[in-house]
């Protein structure tokens, strides 16, 4: 188990690149809340798991490339990133973001995720 919210959010990041959705589930719990304007809002470990696993089998490749990661403050991780991934009719998805991640005692309780 990570032991710092930059390990947390570091790790989260690896297993969203390995679509290891009973990874990242063990770092969230049923408050956890997740926010993004193009997938909308989650409540919860099991409906924000449900919306990556839709989201990832649109995929056939995909990759978060971390270019930043800072604890801005205490608890709050903001994650410079790029993304680029191949849809499943081969059509290539780049795109850039800022992800803020709240972590709690080692927990994941938000996820923000802003284009740049």
């Amino acid at each position: 188990m990570p032991s710092s919210p930059i390990s947390t959010a570091q790790e989260y990041f690896n297993l969203s690149n390995n679509s290891n959705f009973a990874g990242i589930a063990k770092l969230m719990n049923d408050e956890t809340t997740y926010f993004s304007k193009n997938s909308g809002i989650f409540l919860g470990v099991k409906d924000i798991i449900a919306m990556q696993k839709n989201w990832h089998s649109s995929f056939t490749k995909l990759h978060w490339q971390i270019i930043n990661i800072t604890e801005i403050k205490p608890n709050i991780v903001l994650i410079d990133y790029n993304f680029l991934g191949t849809k499943q009719d081969n059509t290539i998805i780049k795109s850039s973001g800022l992800e803020y991640i709240i972590v709690k005692n080692n927990i994941i309780v938000h996820i923000q995720i802003q284009p740049k």
